[in-house]
């Protein structure tokens, strides 16, 4: 299913894209668990990530969900490991705008900054999703992550215009009534929830500090 951009208004016109700020994990103990989403065929992710250790990277992570690592960057499909594709180098200390979708047929596209980093076929049925930043193997993310969105359909190849040259765009201006959870990550202070923007999929923060978690992007 091919998303549509429909604009979010305000007075005087269409409202600038503004990131805001991010949320820092540690790479020690810190992830966000929510309740399970479970994706049974096509599906989106958005995302910005600034990867600060290049060894197991758990963006987007559950039991039997894929897990975007980065050793390279790599989709696995089972809880086990043993399904998995790899799509090549990424850099680190620099953002960069990760979309993965899934269509019809079971194929895979993952595009970095816009660009296709490649394709899989990886057919492993149902995928449940908890938590952003910890692996069931106990790896654990040390970056910034802003921006997280998922859909329960194919949005089609929206990587270019969610990137929009680095300057960004609202989740919420492609098919919005598919977009499950938006996590914008715009909490400060000591606040204890990363705030979804849309559906019911709250994030709750675990073992981060008091403060110092919420940066600028």
């Amino acid at each position: 299913m091919i998303g549509s951009r429909v604009g979010i208004y305000g007075q005087g016109g269409v409202v600038p894209f503004a990131f805001g700020n991010a949320l820092q994990f540690d790479g020690v103990n810190d992830y966000v668990d929510f309740t399970p989403i479970v994706l049974t065929g096509e599906f989106s992710f958005s995302m910005w990530a600034y990867l600060q250790r290049n060894s197991s990277f758990q963006l987007f992570a559950g039991g039997t969900g894929y897990i975007i690592g980065v050793n390279g960057l790599t989709l696995i499909t089972n809880p086990t490991g043993s399904n998995f594709a790899s799509f090549g180098t990424i850099s680190l200390t620099t953002w960069l705008h990760i979309f993965v979708r899934r269509d019809s047929s079971d194929n895979i596209y993952v595009y970095v900054n816009g660009v296709q980093s490649g394709s899989s076929a990886l057919r492993a049925g149902t995928h449940t999703f908890d938590n952003l930043g910890r692996s069931s193997a106990g790896f654990y993310s040390q970056m910034r992550q802003d921006e997280v969105a998922v859909w329960n359909v194919d949005i089609g190849n929206q990587s270019v215009n969610l990137y929009n040259s680095g300057n960004g765009d609202y989740a919420t201006n492609y098919s919005p009534a598919n977009l499950l959870a938006y996590w914008r990550m715009n909490e400060s202070g000591t606040d204890t929830t990363a705030v979804d923007e849309q559906g019911t999929y709250d994030g709750t923060l675990n073992n981060f500090p008091a403060s110092g978690m919420w940066v600028p992007h």
